[in-house]
């Protein structure tokens, strides 16, 4: 591309965020089938509805309700069902694709927005995770699209508004899933190792990205102690507490950037430089253990084989997942290997954004494992939009990257990568459910198969009394009870639902009487 191409990038980028979305919304309320979570999800939105906020927590103290409580006006606009439960993401998902790409466009040119975008329509778990009405999956990747955005701006310069947005999204997403604060953290953990390399690129953004992770950290150690029975009494000032607090942060930022000036003479001190090697040291040491827990779950993922086993019990078979992978780990190397070169030299040549963006992969990566040392999918949300932005970012700056071989094998990936997932949505709803590993985790299909031929044994049945056992069956059924009444059903005929590992025909899914 030329200097005059940026219009054409930037329409073409727009173009393919606009199918991804299409294809989000397509057979949204059908594939994949409900999970048990997803309706427990909406069976407490209900909840809520009905009693009010009665509990920060959702399904325990380590995620929030903010996700349930969207989805009560979306339930009364488009009724109780599937698709108003996935409706949520499905709004913001798209959202986030788009301030992804306005971030990366605005710091490394028109063409590493397209880059941003052939790359997130290629990743498995950002196309069809998407779908999942899970706080990590529906709300955390715009919450952390928004502070990313912010950081990046602030690191160039930007005013107090973008302070504040950094202060909001950060909490928030921390609010909704522990998890999130990786990334403040990170993103703290990536200016401070700059600032340490050359002051002028990490110093900008330091002291908003120590208030920052001071605010979410207070909300981390404060919410496991809150407790259902203890939380009436407190629920008025914390909500105000919490609302207010990113205001009470933006207020304390000038007291933090006056100290900009200590930072920057106890990052150049000598204590700090004779430090460097052993910090250095200690990154890698860190990074190697975080990768022995997560690279290969990482590259299943990237692929898209593991994310269609899931969520489409799809059989990929080796002849195609082996290139899957080799591109899937390509990835997650050439995001790895520019970030680590760009700490080396602390971004020279770059923007201040632009070098936080660079340095944040391994900053994150190292990170990560002190979060989640196993390999569930839900868990990748965050790290796949970090180095996925990061390397987009990198592309029009690395030539090797631009060779003809390097962009014909890239493509290759990419579009093999999202046949698969193609695949997943488009073959028939009642492929045999899956085992398999991801990582380290074991894994199944079974939780995501279509329901839809168990309600219509269960109507032809007249049956509607479970025996509840707990089961990842049960609380769909409850959820479908809400959604659609069994007419006619018969009370005096209690039964139970067990998933059927020797079925060898849909629905996968045993009715006993």
């Amino acid at each position: 591309m030329d200097k005059d191409s940026g219009p054409a990038a930037s329409a073409l980028a727009l173009t393919v965020i606009a199918l991804m979305a299409a294809q989000l919304f397509w057979r949204l309320g059908e594939f994949p089938g409900l999970h048990g979570d997803e309706a427990w999800v909406g069976l407490f939105a209900l909840r809520l509805k009905a009693r009010g906020l009665y509990t920060p927590h959702e399904m325990n103290t380590y995620t929030g309700a903010l996700y349930a409580w969207l989805l009560p006006p979306v339930f009364d606009r488009f009724g109780f069902s599937v698709r108003s439960l996935r409706l949520v993401g499905a709004v913001a998902n798209p959202l986030a694709w788009l301030v992804l790409w306005g971030a990366v466009r605005r710091t490394a040119g028109p063409r590493a927005g397209l880059v941003w975008a052939l790359l997130a329509a290629a990743s498995g778990i950002i196309v069809l995770k998407s779908r999942v009405a899970w706080e990590v999956y529906a709300l955390q990747p715009l919450l952390a699209a928004l502070t990313l955005a912010a950081a990046l701006r602030l690191a160039d310069g930007g005013g107090r508004r973008w302070a504040l947005l950094l202060f909001a999204a950060s909490l928030l997403g921390v609010q909704n899933h522990f998890i999130f604060l990786s990334l403040p953290l990170a993103l703290a953990a990536a200016a401070a190792l700059l600032g340490a390399r050359r002051p002028a690129a990490g110093l900008p953004f330091l002291p908003a990205a120590l208030v920052n992770v001071a605010l979410c950290g207070a909300l981390f150690a404060v919410k496991p102690w809150l407790t259902e029975a203890g939380w009436p009494a407190v629920r008025a000032p914390l909500l105000a507490a919490f609302w207010l607090s990113p205001l009470a942060a933006l207020a304390a930022l000038p007291a933090a950037e006056r100290r900009r000036g200590e930072l920057a003479a106890f990052l150049a001190s000598g204590r700090i430089a004779a430090a460097v090697p052993w910090l250095r040291r200690g990154l890698f040491g860190l990074l190697a253990v975080s990768l022995w827990f997560h690279a290969l779950a990482f590259v299943e993922i990237q692929s898209g084989v593991a994310v269609a086993q899931r969520l489409g019990s799809l059989p990929v078979p080796w002849a195609l997942a082996l290139p899957l992978y080799a591109w899937g780990a390509a990835v997650l190397w050439a995001a790895l290997s520019d970030s680590w070169a760009r700490l080396e030299d602390g971004g020279l040549g770059l923007a201040p954004g632009a070098a936080l963006l660079a340095a944040l992969p391994v900053a994150y990566a190292a990170l990560f494992v002190l979060f989640r040392n196993t390999s569930s999918i839900r868990y990748y949300v965050l790290p796949c939009h970090v180095l996925l932005a990061a390397l987009a970012a990198s592309w029009p700056r690395r030539p090797s990257l631009r060779s003809p071989r390097a962009l014909a094998a890239a493509g290759a990936g990419g579009l093999g990568a999202a046949v698969v997932l193609a695949l997943a949505v488009l073959g028939p709803p009642d492929r045999p459910p899956l085992r398999f590993r991801v990582g380290w985790h074991r894994e199944k299909s079974h939780d995501f198969l279509d329901k839809r031929p168990v309600w219509e044994a269960l109507e032809a049945r007249r049956l509607c009394m479970l025996r509840q056992d707990d089961s990842m069956i049960d609380i769909p059924f409850f959820f479908r009870q809400v959604e659609k009444e069994t007419p006619d059903c018969d009370r005096s005929r209690p039964f139970r639902a067990v998933y059927c590992t020797d079925c060898s025909r849909p629905p996968y899914i045993l009715l006993l009487e």
